[in-house]
């Protein structure tokens, strides 16, 4: 898996052309689907299996939480899913533990979240994915459709269905070991305004990249540094990509409206040029985190 670099919106769709360029085939460019992280070091775990515990536990207690999630949902929401997966995607939607993985065919957006609410401690990362690839080594076919949506064929159901059988349900207890490409129906503003989509685990809870170690063209990762995080949101504030755009109600109008008021606080970097991190070569290293022109006083001011 290959590694890149942006420190600026420009440098960052630049990467992703790069990409395109490189993965394209016989049948053209790929359409990437893409992820943020708010750290870099994050993997591509969904929530479901980010604790330590047999997956069998996992998900004994996933058929438990969707369980509730279905029974106490109808009077809190006035969504009504019509089936097993818009209720699963409605958990995902709002926090509940799953086997999904959030992204989007928006390159800009997916730089959103990884940038959002960064205070430039960690680099943040975006992921890139092509979903088409993927579904072609998992399913034999490469083609990514909405398991969740009105006149799919039974073909089509019995394709997808191994990836979240019944709850409760003995005979079909979840055995696809890979990860599979899925559209969700856009029955709500966010999912539609975020152009989300997503990836279902099966029951193998390594990380997404690491389940396809041989795949070229499968994955790549695009770093933002920390220091121009704080930058590169701006940028994207001046493209119309903020809270009011993501979030498409109250709640995301006036977070985006909160982000007006002047900040008392510095960034981490503010009067900075260096951090202490862990040295690949021996213990504790001093590392510039930002270019540094000569003669200036690294130290000035901290004895």
């Amino acid at each position: 898996m290959r590694t890149y670099s942006a420190k600026s919106l420009r440098q960052f769709i630049k990467r992703i052309e790069q990409i395109k360029d490189d993965w394209e085939s016989e049948d053209g460019e790929p359409s990437l689907w893409f992820r943020g992280s708010q750290n870099a070091s994050w993997v591509l775990v969904p929530k479901l299996f980010r604790p330590k515990a047999p997956v069998k536990d996992l998900l004994e207690k996933e058929d438990e939480i969707r369980e509730e999630f279905v029974r106490r949902a109808p009077s809190l929401t006035s969504y009504n899913p019509r089936n097993a997966w818009e209720w699963y995607f409605l958990m995902q939607h709002y926090g509940a533990p799953t086997r999904l993985l959030d992204w989007t065919e928006d390159p800009q957006i997916g730089l959103y979240f990884a940038v959002k609410d960064g205070e430039g401690y960690h680099d943040a990362a975006v992921w890139v994915v092509d979903p088409w690839r993927l579904n072609e080594l998992v399913l034999g076919k490469d083609e990514v459709l909405p398991p969740g949506s009105d006149g799919f064929s039974d073909s089509d159901i019995r394709k997808y269905k191994p990836w979240l059988p019944d709850r409760f349900d003995a005979k079909q207890r979840l055995k696809t070991k890979l990860p599979v490409a899925i559209f969700p129906n856009q029955f709500d503003r966010r999912i539609a305004a975020q152009r989300s989509c997503f990836t279902v685990h099966g029951v193998k809870t390594d990380s997404l990249e690491k389940l396809f170690p041989k795949s070229q063209n499968l994955f790549a990762k695009i770093v933002i540094p920390a220091r121009a995080i704080e930058n590169v949101r701006g940028e994207l504030e001046d493209n119309s990509i903020d809270e009011a755009t993501i979030y498409p109600d109250l709640e995301g109008l006036g977070k985006c409206v909160a982000r007006w008021l002047m900040k008392d606080e510095d960034t981490p970097h503010d009067g900075l040029y260096t951090r202490l991190r862990p040295s690949a070569i021996e213990g504790v290293g001093v590392f510039a985190v930002r270019n540094i022109k000569k003669d200036t006083l690294l130290f000035s001011g901290v004895g």
